[in-house]
């Protein structure tokens, strides 16, 4: 193999998420801090409706709190699980 050749066995990618209204939360299901996000960011980072990423954390496939406002946050952890969201 030539020195300019890359072996994609050798291949890592890394993402980063950061999005404005999330942040961290304890989740009683992965036992421990986890970053959250809402249901629209789920929605934005699975490319599926927000109903699809709902009926997900009303089956507990997805871990989640609800706020005091009624909104959903939405363990990260679980969703990059569940849709296996930056698998080729």
């Amino acid at each position: 193999m030539n020195s300019s050749a890359i072996d994609s066995s050798d291949v890592q990618h890394r993402t980063t998420i950061r999005a404005v209204g999330s942040g961290r939360m304890w989740c009683s299901s992965c036992e421990r801090q986890v970053s959250v996000v809402t249901i629209e960011q789920a929605s934005t980072l699975t490319n599926l409706p927000v109903d699809v990423v709902f009926d997900r954390i009303k089956g507990r496939s997805l871990h989640s709190r609800r706020r005091l406002s009624g909104d959903f946050l939405v363990c990260l952890e679980s969703l990059l699980q569940v849709f296996k969201v930056f698998d080729g």
